[in-house]
Order: structure tokens, then C-alpha cells, then sequence
């Protein structure tokens, strides 16, 4: 096990032909910064960790699918530049997971139904509470739109699942097919062991039942009961282990977008 180990944690790269930050001018920030405040006391990167939003995503249903590969194509141009300057080009020491943005919101569009309005109101024209005790849910399938003062149900499950079918195949080039993402919420997650360094490092989807209508960060319970079960080996061989994902585990009153802390707990629970 080596006495020091830095990890460049970087996040939200947005790209985008729209971002005014261009991957030049990014990689030339990055490796500026290397050059100028790594030293003996602060080694260059061993490790990277790209914590979600790689892409900027997109609202035009139209063309959604042209832009979402455009997007990606520019995000793995920059990050196999990024291993290539920090890394030696070894791309299997930059971890990757997904952010809010990089769900194809056409696809959840598509996954879901709207409810008719006599099947969610009562005789005396309130909700029923039904449907007000599914919308807090983090495993429900029921959706509420402010836009239109409506629910929705998610009623194609393949096609909700394929709202992260860009990000996994942007995944799997990038790691040139040694490495794999589920479309199944219970198995997004990776695990990168180090054993050179004794640390492993989980990539997670914070973004279980994220899309349009549901900003809320959260992590598919399935995952970490998974996650733990393949941790056991690693932890009895005394391996440091951390954990990424996306979402901040607080917020303001009036946002949605980040993740209950009560996941840290299952964490804690499952030694992650």
C-alpha cells in the first residue's frame, strides 16, 4: 500500500457544442492547474473521479437522440484527453457515474401515460390519497405534473429504463468494452478495486426514478444490498472503501434535486 494517493475529484462537465467552455479550454485549465500546484507534498493525480452531469442533456424531443450522441462523442473525446495528459492514458483510473443530465428525458416522456383526471379525483373533486401517498415514493411509479396539473403513471418500464441507454453506451466505448452499465436500477453501480493502493472506489446512480417529472436524487435500495454482498471479500481484505455519486444529500425548501441523507445510513448499515 503506497503512503499517498491523490484523487482529482472533478463534476458537472455539461459538454455541449452550446457550452461556452470548449474541451480545449477545459483540458488546458486542468492541466495548468497540474502543472502549477502539484508538487512533492501534493502528487499528481492517481485517480479521477467524473461525479455525474458529463453531458448537458436535451429538451428537444425531436432531435434528442443526434444531439445526446453529439454530447457524448464530445465528453469521451475530452476524457480520453484527460487519462492521456494525467494518467498515462489509462483510462480504467477515472471513474465514472451518471448525473440528472445525463437522462434522456424523450425516453421518459415516452415511458409514461397520463392518468385521466376521474380516476385520481374523488366525488368532491379532491385527490385521492392514493395518489398523493404514491407521488412521495421513491419506488413509485406515479408521477405529478405542475405544467398541467396532472398525474402520470410510468406504464413502459423497458422504455423508462432506456432513459440512461446513452450514458451506457458512452460507458462502455469509453472503457474500450473491458466495463459494462446496467439499464437495470439494481445492478447501476461499478466497482473499481485498486488493490496496489488498498482502496476500492463504488461508482452509483443517484439517479433511481430521476426524469422529467421527478428531479429527487435517490439510489436504488437493490444497488447497495447488491453492492454489499460483492463488497464482503474486499472488506475482510481491509480495503479502504469510498463511495461516489452524483446528488448532494441536502437542499433549500423550495428545491427537489438532491438526495435524502437517510442514504448515507444504508451506507453505514452495509459498511460502504
Amino acid at each position: 500500500v503506497v503512503e499517498k494517493l491523490t484523487i482529482l475529484h472533478i463534476s458537472d462537465l455539461h459538454r455541449s457544442s452550446d457550452n461556452s467552455i470548449s474541451n480545449v479550454s477545459l483540458l488546458s485549465s486542468l492541466c495548468r492547474d497540474s502543472d502549477n500546484y502539484y508538487n512533492d507534498k501534493i502528487l499528481k493525480p492517481d485517480l479521477i473521479i467524473v461525479s455525474g452531469d458529463i453531458v448537458q442533456g436535451s429538451n428537444d424531443f425531436e432531435n434528442a437522440d443526434k444531439i445526446l450522441i453529439e454530447q457524448y462523442k464530445e465528453a469521451h473525446d475530452f476524457l480520453v484527453s484527460l487519462a492521456d495528459e494525467l494518467l498515462n492514458g489509462d483510462r480504467n483510473k477515472i471513474i465514472l457515474v451518471p448525473g440528472n443530465h445525463d437522462i434522456c428525458w424523450k425516453e421518459s416522456i415516452l415511458s409514461m401515460k397520463k392518468i385521466d383526471e376521474n380516476k385520481f379525483l374523488d366525488n368532491n373533486q379532491e385527490v385521492k390519497n392514493y395518489y398523493l401517498k404514491e407521488i412521495n415514493k421513491s419506488n413509485s411509479n406515479i408521477r405529478w405534473s405542475w405544467k398541467d396539473r396532472s398525474f402520470y403513471a410510468i406504464e413502459d418500464n423497458n422504455m423508462y429504463y432506456n432513459r440512461l441507454s446513452y450514458f451506457v453506451n458512452f460507458y462502455k466505448e469509453f472503457y474500450n468494452n473491458q466495463k459494462e452499465y446496467s439499464l437495470n436500477p439494481k445492478d447501476q453501480y461499478d466497482i473499481f478495486d485498486f488493490e496496489e493502493w488498498g482502496i476500492t472506489v463504488i461508482g452509483l446512480n443517484s439517479c433511481y426514478n430521476n426524469d422529467h417529472l421527478n428531479r429527487t436524487g435517490t439510489i436504488s435500495p437493490d444497488s447497495i444490498g447488491n453492492i454489499s454482498l460483492n463488497l464482503r471479500h474486499l472488506s475482510k481484505e481491509k480495503r479502504l472503501i469510498l463511495a461516489a455519486w452524483h446528488h448532494n444529500i441536502n437542499g433549500s425548501p423550495h428545491r427537489q434535486d438532491y438526495m435524502d441523507n437517510y442514504i448515507i445510513q444504508n451506507f453505514i448499515a452495509y459498511d460502504i
